[in-house]
C-alpha cells in the first residue's frame, strides 16, 4: 500500500494531550478543504477521532509516501519513505540554547525548516 495525498503532516507519536497534538489538530482543521492527511506511528484513539473528522489518518507501517508537501517533526526516519514531495521540518525549540542536550537530526533531503 502507498500513501498518496498532496499534503502530509507526520507526527510520530500522537499523545493523549500536548502542544504537538494541538498543532496537528489545528492544522488539519484549518486546511480540511485541501488534500491533507496525517501519518503517525502511534496515536491516542481519542486524538485520532478528532483528527479523522477533518482528514484521513494513516498508521505508518513502512508504506511509501507520495505527496507535494510533507511536514515532519523531529523524527526524520520517515524521510526514507517519502518518495516524492518537498520535506519541511518543524523546529519546536531553540536548540542553539545550551540548556538543550539533544538536537534534532539533520538531513540533506529537508527542503526548509519551519
Amino acid at each position: 500500500m502507498q500513501i498518496k495525498h498532496d499534503n502530509i503532516i507526520y507526527c510520530r507519536d500522537i499523545s493523549p494531550i500536548g502542544g504537538v497534538e494541538t498543532y496537528v489538530y489545528e492544522m488539519v482543521k484549518k486546511y480540511k478543504d485541501l488534500d491533507i492527511a496525517v501519518v503517525y506511528k502511534t496515536a491516542d484513539s481519542k486524538q485520532l477521532e478528532r483528527i479523522k473528522k477533518y482528514c484521513k489518518a494513516y498508521r505508518h507501517t513502512n508504506q511509501d509516501i507520495y505527496c507535494k508537501v510533507a511536514i515532519i517533526n523531529w523524527d526524520t526516519s520517515i524521510i526514507d519513505y517519502i518518495k516524492q514531495g518537498k520535506i519541511y521540518q518543524t523546529v519546536h525549540a531553540d536548540y542553539e540554547n545550551p540548556v538543550y542536550k539533544w538536537r534534532p537530526p539533520e538531513d540533506d533531503r529537508i527542503y526548509k525548516y519551519i
